[in-house]
């Protein structure tokens, strides 16, 4: 059946219409000369057809008046579990940030105390490498100026 013939309009558009083989609406191609009969009937099919389409409308009114008050509840339920969702997630990023705060502070002490402790090692071995470095330049200059103080004698 090709979608351009009237059998299938009429079945598409009009679902719950019945149409007879030898329903001059079918078959108007083949009918030119009609006569006022003819086409009241055909007048009167169509009417019947399009009668039932205000409850039709009615139906789907309703069926779309239901979707969105579903629609509706549902989007406040998801709305509602993203704030909590929402709320969790800053509740567990406020802890993870407390305790991150929290252990860097205990590291930054113990790196302080150790910092303090090496600097304290490193200025002695300072002192004693200057020290030892002045007795060896005393040692090393002492024999000069006895030359020196020979020398002059």
């Amino acid at each position: 059946m090709l979608p351009s013939s009237a059998w299938y309009v009429i079945r598409k558009w009009f679902p719950g219409a019945t149409v007879r083989m030898n329903d001059p609406v079918v078959f108007q191609e083949t009918n030119v000369a009609r006569t006022l009969t003819e086409r009241v009937e055909i007048l009167e099919h169509r009417v019947d057809a399009l009668e039932g389409l205000p409850d039709r409308v009615a139906s789907l009114e309703t069926q779309i008046l239901q979707f969105r008050e579903e629609i509706r509840a549902e989007f406040s339920a998801t709305k509602v579990e993203m704030r909590i969702l929402n709320d969790d997630t800053k509740t567990q990023m406020l802890a993870l940030h407390n305790e991150t705060n929290t252990q860097m502070h205990a590291l930054h002490d113990g790196l302080r105390t150790q910092m303090l402790g090496l600097h304290d090692e490193v200025k002695t071995r300072m002192l004693l490498l200057h020290e030892e470095v002045l007795s060896r330049i005393a040692l090393l200059g002492e024999p000069r100026n006895d030359r020196k103080r020979r020398a002059k004698h």
